[in-house]
């Protein structure tokens, strides 16, 4: 892979192992490592994709998750600029009877599309023998985006809640310690509650404007605003 520089080509690792989290910052870098992730051979294991600290929004996403080849059993996407996930349903379809870890954390998802995710991931699908399957996915993070939890669980269908686990019983990726767990297949999703503020749907798909320097402004006006306007932590 001509493309890569020998400490590049370290962090596509024969285990499985794809390690890009923050490498990508200039859109030329998302180019060059979705060409070389469609020539290089990945191994036979399951892959582990790291994404995180990019950046990234998701049709960057999408571009380097669709390079890669072979099977995923875990996307680490956190700490992006990630508002949509319909440029994402074709990776998530793709591998759904693989991916059991997929971390959304931080990113700018609204409560519509984490409800859209929750019904691709928690659909069963029927095989060819007419059997039913679950998917894969039973590590979900979702925490510090811009999700109404309460309203998400009132729109979701009994038997997608019913599966969510949102308290911490001490379970991992590999692990479940829920109780009942020989017969439901839990979606974990550790942290839930903790959220960002809850935008408006269009304000959370609008493009971001803090890279846009804000116009000059005198004191009084800042001081104005911030009588009428007092700051919220979030």
């Amino acid at each position: 892979m001509d493309l890569l520089t020998p400490s590049d080509a370290e962090r596509l690792h024969p285990s499985g192992l794809i390690y890009l989290a923050n490498v990508m910052r200039p859109k030329q870098d998302i180019g060059r490592w979705s060409q070389a992730l469609r020539q290089w051979r990945p191994p036979r294991t399951p892959l582990r994709v790291h994404l995180e600290n990019n950046s990234l929004d998701e049709h960057d996403a999408a571009e380097i998750l669709q390079a890669i080849g072979g099977d995923v059993q875990a996307g680490y996407l956190h700490h992006n600029n990630i508002r949509s996930l319909e440029p994402l349903t074709p990776f998530i379809e793709q591998h759904w009877e693989t991916l059991k870890e997929l971390h959304l954390s931080h990113n700018r998802l609204s409560t519509t599309e984490t409800k859209a995710l929750l019904l691709l991931l928690g659909c069963t699908k029927v095989s060819a023998a007419g059997a039913e399957t679950a998917g894969s996915c039973s590590w979900l993070r979702l925490e510090f985006n811009h999700i109404d939890v309460d309203g998400l669980l009132e729109q979701l269908p009994s038997q997608i809640k019913n599966r969510l686990q949102l308290g911490d019983r001490g379970c991992t990726p590999r692990h479940c310690c829920c109780q009942g767990r020989r017969y439901t297949k839990h979606i974990h999703c550790k942290f839930l509650t903790e959220q960002r503020t809850i935008m408006p749907e269009h304000k959370i798909h609008h493009r971001d404007q803090r890279r846009e320097p804000a116009p000059s402004r005198s004191r009084c006006q800042d001081d104005e605003e911030t009588q009428d306007n007092p700051k919220t932590v979030t």
